[in-house]
């Protein structure tokens, strides 16, 4: 049995507008494919066009959510839109690299529990906090302060950080949680050795997150900005870097516009 869909929908999956030129390849392939759909069952033939249909309706909506992320960006840009108002519903608990995203604008000074040399000692006493407020959105920023060349310690401060992060899931089951992953590290200025398996405790940390099946924020394509905006110690950042670049690193990523 022939089950008729216009030709057009065939261009249109394949990024066509009505406007476009289509060249004889195009029609080739839209004839080959109706061809097959007519030798199919109606029932299965019917499953192809939803199947289509469904993926052309998730390319508009993943369009449209990727411009509303850079309008939002732009806005910011422009002084129309603040990264506090844009990241509202966003608590951050984490270490001295946190510690200062209320006082450079980022987020609201009462969703910040971050301090200096903080570890994952901190998050377990902020877990009342956090269990008591159920953030939309929390993201957890830990492990400079425990990084070490010692073999077995990345994966021992993940397993850690994995029972806590559990505790928060318990608690808070509509909660995003997002682990932020280590900054890189400018080693030419940090010469410690353990500053050299960042890479090695952040490949532990995605580990775990796949398989609590939680984000990360991956910030290894900041490096060249870390470099250049690292403070004396190459490990700690200037103000710029967090509004000029992870500000809208974090809501390009974790796809937060308003």
């Amino acid at each position: 049995m022939l089950l008729e869909w216009p030709v057009y929908h065939l261009f249109r999956l394949n990024g066509m507008t009505s406007s476009e030129t289509v060249s004889a390849t195009d029609t080739l392939h839209a004839a080959e494919t109706l061809a097959l759909w007519e030798s199919c069952r109606v029932d299965d033939a019917q499953q192809h066009i939803d199947n289509a249909n469904a993926a052309y309706e998730r390319e508009l909506t993943e369009k449209n959510i990727t411009q509303r992320i850079e309008n939002t960006i732009k806005k910011i840009e422009k002084g129309k839109l603040t990264y506090r108002e844009v990241l509202s519903d966003v608590y951050v608990c984490g270490d001295s690299l946190m510690a200062e995203l209320s006082v450079y604008g980022l987020v609201n000074g009462n969703h910040l529990m971050a301090k200096v040399s903080a570890n994952l000692k901190d998050l377990r006493e902020n877990l009342p906090m956090i269990q008591r407020v159920k953030p939309k959105i929390l993201i957890l920023h830990y492990g400079i302060n425990a990084i070490s060349s010692k073999k077995g310690r990345d994966q021992q401060f993940a397993d850690n950080y994995r029972k806590l992060i559990e505790q928060i899931r318990e608690s808070c089951p509509k909660t995003r949680i997002i682990v932020s992953l280590l900054f890189p590290v400018n080693t030419s200025i940090a010469r410690d050795k353990r500053f050299t398996v960042v890479d090695q405790f952040n490949e532990c940390l995605k580990q775990m997150c796949s398989e609590l099946n939680i984000e990360y924020l991956d910030n290894s394509s900041l490096e060249e900005q870390c470099r250049e905006y690292a403070k004396g110690d190459g490990i700690h950042m200037e103000r710029d870097f967090y509004t000029k670049y992870w500000g809208k690193h974090i809501i390009r990523e974790m796809r937060i516009y308003k």
